[in-house]
Parts: C-alpha cells; sequence; structure tokens
C-alpha cells in the first residue's frame, strides 16, 4: 500500500511539473502555475508527514538569492514597490520548496515536463493566430507585422516567447537524441520552423541565442563539412538581423536607449556598490539618475536596467550578483561534471535573454529561471 500510494505521489508531481511547463507562457493570461506550485507544495507536506527526508542541493542558491532580496527590502524606504517585487519572487522560494523532497529529475519527468511546455508554447501560438484572425479586418497588425503585436492578447513579451519556444525545440531535440524515429527530416523541419518563428517574432536575443546555440552544437556533433554549412546560419540571421525595413523595428533606437539605461545604471552603482539600493528604491534611483543625465524616456517610462546583471546590482549590490552568479555556477559545474548539453542551452539561452532585459523582475522571466533551474540542478541523465 505505501509502495502505492509513493508511486501515485511521483506520478502526480511528474504531472504538476508537466502542468507548471504548459502555463510558463500563459501565466499572464491565465495563471495555472500559482496553482501547481500550492499542489507541489502539498505534496511536499505530505511526504513530509509520512517522514521522507527532504534534499538540500544546490538548489539552494536559488533560495540565497531570494534571501538576499528580502533583507535589502529593510534599507528600502518606496515600501510598497518593496512588498509587491518581494512577492512577484516568490517562486525563488516556493519552487526549489515544491520540489523539496524530490531527490532526482529522472529524463522521463524531463521528456514529460517538456512536452507539457512544448504544448504550452504551441497553445499560445495557436491563441494568438485565432486573436490575430478574428481582429484582422479591424486591426491587421497581430498577422502583418508579428512582433509583440502577435503576442500582446497572450501577454507575452517576443523576447522571452522566443526564448521558450527555443528551449521547448531544444528539450525536445535532447528528449529524443536516441530515438530513431526522430529523423534528420524531421529535425530540419523544425529546426526550419524555428528560424521562423524567431524571426516573425523579430527578437534580438531569441535570435542570437538561436544562432550561437546551433553553432555550440555544430560544434560539438557536426563533422567539418557540417560545420561549415552551419556557419552560414548566423551570417544570414545577422545580414537580417541588421536590416530595419525587414524587421520593421527601430533597432537603432532601442540600442540608444540602452546604452544610456546602462550607463545611467552603472553610477547608480558606483554610489551603491556594497549593499544596492533596495528592493524597493532601484526604480527611485534610476529615475533620478536620468533626471540628472537628461534622460526625459528613461523618466517618463520608468524603464528599468534592461540588463538583469546590472538590475541586480543597483538592487542588492555585490551581494545580490555573486547569489546570482552562484545559481549559473552551480549550473555550469553540473552541465559539465554530467556532460549534459542541456544545461548548457539553458544557461546560453538565459545569459542572453539578461543581458538584453531585466528578467527577474517580468514574471515570465522569473518563472522560467526558477523553474528550470531547479528542474535542472536536480536532473540526472540516465
Amino acid at each position: 500500500m505505501y509502495l502505492l500510494s509513493k508511486k501515485i505521489l511521483k506520478n502526480s508531481n511528474t504531472l504538476l511539473l508537466a502542468l507548471f511547463g504548459f502555463f510558463l507562457p500563459l501565466s499572464l493570461f491565465f495563471n495555472g502555475n500559482t496553482i501547481v506550485m500550492i499542489l507541489l507544495l502539498l505534496n511536499v507536506g505530505y511526504d513530509l508527514l509520512k517522514r521522507k527526508s527532504f534534499i538540500f542541493d544546490k538548489s539552494i542558491f536559488l533560495l540565497v538569492y531570494f534571501l538576499i532580496l528580502c533583507l535589502t527590502f529593510f534599507y528600502s524606504e518606496e515600501l510598497n514597490l518593496g512588498v509587491k517585487m518581494i512577492v512577484k519572487s516568490l517562486p525563488f522560494l516556493l519552487i526549489p520548496l515544491g520540489l523539496l523532497t524530490t531527490s532526482k529529475v529522472s529524463n522521463r519527468q524531463l521528456n514529460i515536463l517538456s512536452i507539457g511546455f512544448f504544448l504550452g508554447n504551441i497553445t499560445t501560438i495557436i491563441i494568438s493566430f485565432i486573436y490575430g484572425v478574428v481582429v484582422f479586418k479591424n486591426n491587421p497588425l497581430p498577422l502583418k507585422n508579428g512582433f509583440s503585436y502577435f503576442t500582446s492578447y497572450v501577454d507575452i513579451h517576443p523576447s522571452y516567447f522566443s526564448i521558450f519556444i527555443l528551449y521547448s525545440v531544444l528539450l525536445l531535440f535532447w528528449n529524443n537524441r536516441n530515438n530513431k524515429d526522430f529523423t534528420n527530416f524531421k529535425k530540419l523541419i523544425i529546426f526550419i520552423s524555428l528560424i521562423a518563428i524567431q524571426l516573425y517574432l523579430k527578437s534580438r536575443a531569441g535570435l542570437l541565442a538561436t544562432t550561437i546555440i546551433f553553432l555550440v552544437y555544430s560544434f560539438l556533433h557536426l563533422k567539418k563539412r557540417g560545420l561549415y554549412l552551419i556557419l552560414l546560419i548566423p551570417i544570414v540571421l545577422i545580414t537580417v538581423f541588421k536590416k530595419d525595413d525587414f524587421l520593421n523595428r527601430n533597432t537603432s533606437g532601442s540600442i540608444e536607449d540602452r546604452v544610456r539605461i546602462w550607463e545611467s545604471s552603472i553610477e547608480v552603482i558606483e554610489n551603491n556598490l556594497l549593499l544596492g539600493v533596495g528592493i524597493g528604491d532601484y526604480q527611485f534611483e534610476l529615475d533620478k539618475q536620468y533626471y540628472l543625465n537628461s534622460f526625459d524616456h528613461g523618466i517618463n517610462d520608468r524603464l528599468n536596467c534592461h540588463n538583469q546583471y546590472l538590475q541586480t546590482f543597483v538592487t542588492s549590490g555585490i551581494l545580490g550578483i555573486l547569489s546570482l552568479l552562484s545559481v549559473f555556477t552551480a549550473l555550469l559545474y553540473r552541465a559539465i561534471k554530467n556532460k549534459n548539453e542541456i544545461i548548457l542551452y539553458f544557461l546560453i539561452s538565459v545569459s542572453i535573454l539578461m543581458f538584453f532585459d531585466s528578467v527577474l523582475v517580468r514574471q515570465h522571466g522569473i518563472l522560467f529561471f526558477t523553474f528550470f533551474s531547479t528542474i535542472l540542478l536536480k536532473y540526472k541523465s540516465e
């Protein structure tokens, strides 16, 4: 009876992980992730009642990051924003706790949750497409222009959705790496579809991450002739990437704004190097620096750092950035130790996205980073 209940609990955990992956791209459209987190915590509570041991692994670095964010609240003056950001950052605490009694994530579990994540992204595309068709007569932009117009109904930024789609495809490739039915023709079709959706979403982060990851993949796996062929991909992407008329985006203005934001962020960091300005005060301090630098756009739109490394440094200083980098270090160590490429590809995807945006102040970014970091720190390839 005990073995039966243990098996049911394990299967329910796997199903919950798959549901979490499914709802990830839809989390602002329908927040099923909160329900899943509560159910995972209830499973942990049941395990602890049965006196099952809990496991402190390297996912504890996520908890340390959350703890440091909480500590910065005590020297913040803007308490309302501080509370809001701490509540938004709760997945750093709840997701590791929800898997506290899970000693490892197996290939089977990763495969099932990956299917859920893949289907969630497909569902998001279908919902966005249907919305575009319905409103096409009055508003043709969602279908004609792609980019944020296409994803506006489900309320996900194209850069995040682009990375989500990329990583769901990488998980699909990884989980079928020994499947003979997963032919090169199928891989090619999926790869072409991936490139097409990346170009349609017009995300710099997505295009850059796709290029770098497939370069790494080609270097690790393809023979010399294949390597020369794959090198054509970034050349094509960079050529397209530079053409504003093709992307229909004001990339020069966007890049100029980011440079000014980063300059202001660095100036704030220089004055608050050790502890940062606090989780509640980062926007006030940035706005003040924008004013000193005559950057009206930054003040009017209350722009954050648009770079997670700078954002963490501004908010929580050296301790904060070290705690964030400790998560990356733990993932990299696991990737190298276990020769696990899927962890490496996650690191590349997230690192690039964090260079372009303050990922951990957005719900999609927090959920994606904490969920897959926790899963991959527990994943053991068999």
